[in-house]
């Protein structure tokens, strides 16, 4: 199946911040710890933008810098002023907000398809299969590679966002591999290719370029299936890039 590079780009993030929020979930107890929610609910900053300069201004406190951290986590916001600490439950609140609106987009872009429509049916085909909990992300994940590519985008952005803030709280860095043995960009020729792991199997993961890399269009020797002008460059779980480094970093044990 043929998609294109807004449409690749939107599944990533979408895996990517599935991976985020689940390692979220697994550290819950530790980062409540390390970073409390400290003060009135009322004295917290709430969206994503405050959440980020918080946590531009941590990242710059040397003391927090040098602390010990547990693994996978950074150094925590113990520093910070009372009141002035992001709290999870904000975080997660502006999260299932993002989630309500990627949603509601997709759903009435395709509301009109009989197979893919948000109705009672998909709720009977995922209890079924007994995946109910992840029901919304798995119908997201089965729309976006035919949802329209400037709504795909649209939605990309929306996801990276929030896949930034979570792990930027988290500690987590993204998952992005550069297999020692990875060709060079066919198109830059200066860079050596990443494959993104977030997917839940190697048969899903995409392979990316760095993000000033950027496709010129048909004259681009990039070799996309779909080569649009301005876009970054991303290669589809079945190319022939994917499917070679994939099989490397399977071979080679580099992901986990």
């Amino acid at each position: 199946m043929i998609q294109h590079p807004h449409q690749l780009h939107a599944q990533a993030a979408l895996w990517s911040l599935r991976a985020a929020l689940r390692h979220l979930d697994e550290h819950r107890d530790a980062l409540l710890i390390r970073r409390p929610q400290l003060g009135p609910a009322e004295a917290r900053p709430r969206s994503l933008a405050s959440l980020a300069r918080h946590d531009e201004l941590l990242r710059a406190e040397k003391a927090e810098r040098a602390a010990g951290s547990l693994r996978g986590l950074k150094p925590s916001a113990g520093s910070a002023a009372p009141g002035d600490a992001p709290g999870l439950a904000d975080l997660e609140r502006d999260l299932y907000q993002v989630l309500v609106d990627v949603h509601t987009m997709l759903a009435y872009h395709h509301h009109r398809n009989r197979l893919l429509a948000w109705t009672g049916h998909w709720h009977r085909v995922l209890d079924a299969w007994g995946i109910t909990r992840d029901a919304r992300w798995t119908w997201i994940s089965t729309v976006l590679p035919v949802t329209v590519p400037h709504l795909a985008e649209a939605v990309r952005l929306l996801l990276d966002d929030a896949d930034q803030q979570v792990r930027a709280y988290a500690g987590l860095d993204a998952d992005l591999l550069a297999p020692p043995l990875a060709p060079p960009c066919p198109a830059c020729d200066r860079r050596r290719l990443r494959i993104q792991t977030s997917a839940p199997d190697s048969g899903r993961w995409t392979v990316v370029c760095a993000a000033a890399c950027m496709c010129i269009g048909e004259a681009c020797p990039c070799g996309m299936d779909v080569q649009e002008r301005g876009v970054r460059h991303i290669w589809a779980p079945d190319s022939g890039l994917a499917v070679s480094i994939a099989a490397g970093v399977r071979t080679m044990g580099l992901a986990a």
